[in-house]
């Protein structure tokens, strides 16, 4: 008997967790908010180091003239492209979005970093591989092979530098940015 009233007054009070629900999403909104703004803040720094690259294909002309043309071609390009991801970052709104709206914006910009490795990775091997040929006739005395070994490994340090760069400063921000949308999706789906 007194058993059954304890249940029935267990059941009717009203037990509140310690920490509200509303609290619990602003924790989760907040982890994925500060690793958006590490990406602003990557996206910012990346642009920024584009413009002193155009002045370094001044430097490059008189050795490799027709590598730094390319490079001096590619890099406003380069500029271009990181004001568009700017922009598109710049639209999404923690606060004001669902979560649907911010998925897909993360999920595009997502798709953007891999066409910028691809399109990095190409571009980085065919100037490399043009800035060597060029430098074998310009420094003639330097043996071929010797060149493209240097070319190799210049190859393979820019790449191994280009793709840690990537997951350290991009991928394991949109990771994150992602796991905190997957928590929240969940914490609305319990409600």
């Amino acid at each position: 008997m007194e058993l059954d009233k304890l249940k029935e007054s267990w059941l009717k009070a009203e037990v509140k967790s310690s920490i509200s629900e509303e609290k619990i999403q602003r924790m989760v909104n907040n982890r994925g908010k500060s690793a958006f703004n590490s990406l602003l803040r990557t996206e910012k720094i990346m642009l920024f180091l584009l413009f002193p690259c155009l002045f370094f294909s001044v430097y490059l002309y008189p050795k490799v003239p027709i590598s730094s043309v390319v490079y001096a071609i590619l890099i406003p390009l380069g500029i271009i492209w990181q004001f568009y991801k700017l922009n598109h970052l710049r639209k999404i709104d923690f606060t004001n979005m669902n979560i649907l709206e911010v998925s897909k914006l993360i999920n595009k910009y997502k798709l953007f970093i891999k066409w910028e490795i691809i399109g990095g990775v190409a571009f980085l091997i065919l100037f490399l591989a043009f800035y060597t040929i060029e430098l074998s006739f310009y420094y003639s005395n330097i043996p071929a092979t010797g060149l493209i070994i240097a070319c190799s490994i210049g190859i393979s340090v820019a790449l191994l530098f280009m793709l840690f760069i990537y997951k350290v400063f991009y991928l394991n921000n949109i990771k994150k940015i992602e796991a905190s949308i997957k928590e929240i999706e969940e914490f609305e789906t319990e409600e």
